[in-house]
């Protein structure tokens, strides 16, 4: 069934394919803009809220992450098994709701409330856009077609930091999260109305699938999939090189560029912003390249050695404004092979369940960045800097804090070279 449906999909035109991509994607672009929104919002949150602290608003913002990863196994199955074009308006509706009920309150605990159904509703965000990718895309081009739908994700973690930041300094906290809550709202219409599960000559294909797969039961498919050594290692790969992402662009690189840097908060913001723009140019490149070399394992390992190389550099190096452009540009580009990773867990599971595949990548993703780099780096600066009686986000602790990166890529050079080449072809 799945290579009668993949035969099919070689033999039609992409041009409505691209469309429906595209679209989908500023769903991954709205929920990664909202994952990585707090590096900007920090210092508003914190004005705005007087009984918040550093570690106190790391832990509101990490909430996010646990949701967000709780739901993704569900999130998948929902996805794999049902519309997944209604999933995913559904999800962002109940994201773009929950901003407006943080522009509206004061109370800290809707604060927390909100920022937990933000991250529900981010567990649909990348697994559903991959789930519509593989419903409308052969296989041979999803390496090129994940890798731009990560990039545009990325465009929402670059406007998330210099945009979203002029927008608060021009109109202030509850206003700027009014404005985010209603495009998100606006987008869930446009997807609802525009999007479809399939191709229109391969629906009734996809029904099949469909009533294959809900005959299968659940933990079974889910057994197969997490007895792969193969998927973990692809997942530990992505969400080590993947701490440079949350843990920089989603929270702390401000606040380090600030303190260590010496630059201000504006030139911060621009700087972080390089970061997302290196990523938005890479997602393609690798997808790009990674058919071009029919090889998935060796730009995995290009991309984690260069991490190394570059975040010793940024962390034992004084560099100029334009030097900290680059290096968080090129830190950006390079984190970015991690693309790869998805259209190879692909091609070792049945296509029927690629969304729960891809779940276990996202979990490590989502779980190594934000659940566990974004508040240890907030936990680890304060309790250093106090040892040496400094003020809680003192250079000194920062600078130790930023460890974490270094080691976390170091091991995923190692987990890189544990996974087996596919050669860009399906397995199953």
């Amino acid at each position: 069934m799945e290579n009668t449906y993949q035969a099919k999909l070689t033999e039609i035109s992409l041009v409505r394919s691209w469309a429906t991509v595209l679209l989908i994607s500023f769903f991954f672009f709205f929920e990664f803009g909202l994952g990585n929104a707090f590096n900007t919002l920090t210092p508003a949150i914190l004005s705005e809220y007087q009984s918040l602290t550093p570690v106190s608003i790391s832990f509101i913002s990490s909430l996010y992450f646990y949701t967000n990863i709780l739901g993704l196994i569900p999130a998948a199955y929902i996805l794999d098994r049902f519309s997944p074009r209604y999933a995913i308006a559904i999800a962002l509706t109940v994201c773009a709701l929950s901003i407006l009920m943080f522009s509206m309150t004061q109370n800290v605990y809707l604060l927390a409330i909100s920022r937990l159904l933000m991250g529900l509703g981010a567990s649909f965000s990348l697994v559903g856009c991959v789930r519509i990718a593989t419903n409308w895309f052969p296989a041979q081009k999803l390496g090129l077609v994940i890798g731009i739908i990560i990039a545009i994700g990325m465009l929402g973690g670059y406007a998330a930091q210099a945009p979203v930041g002029h927008l608060l300094d021009a109109v202030g906290l509850k206003s700027t999260l009014l404005v985010i809550g209603l495009f998100g709202l606006v987008l869930a219409v446009s997807i609802l109305t525009i999007v479809r599960d399939a191709p229109k000559s391969l629906r009734e294909d996809r029904k099949t699938q469909l009533q294959s797969l809900k005959e299968e039961a659940v933990f079974s498919s889910l057994k197969n999939i997490l007895k792969k050594p193969q998927n973990w290692f692809c997942g530990l790969y992505v969400g080590l090189i993947n701490i440079g992402t949350w843990m920089l662009g989603g929270m702390w690189s401000n606040e380090y560029l600030v303190k260590t840097q010496g630059v201000s908060i504006l030139d911060a913001r621009s700087i972080t912003g390089f970061l997302f723009l290196g990523m938005i140019f890479a997602y393609p490149f690798w997808g790009w390249l990674t058919g071009k070399l029919q090889r998935r394992k060796t730009p995995l390992i290009l991309g984690a050695v260069s991490s190394v190389i570059i975040i010793a550099i940024l962390m034992f190096s004084n560099v100029n404004i334009l030097g900290l452009c680059v290096l968080f540009f090129l830190l950006g580009f390079v984190t970015s092979a991690q693309t790869v990773a998805y259209p190879l867990v692909g091609e070792i599971n049945d296509m029927k369940n690629n969304a729960v595949a891809t779940s276990i990548v996202s979990i490590n993703s989502l779980l190594w960045g934000g659940v566990i780099a974004m508040p240890l780096f907030g936990i680890i600066t304060t309790s250093f800097n106090h040892a040496l009686g400094h003020e809680p986000m003192a250079a000194a602790g920062l600078n130790f804090g930023m460890g974490i990166l270094l080691i976390g890529f170091i091991i995923s050079i190692i987990f890189a070279l544990f996974i087996k080449e596919t050669y860009c072809k399906r397995q199953i």
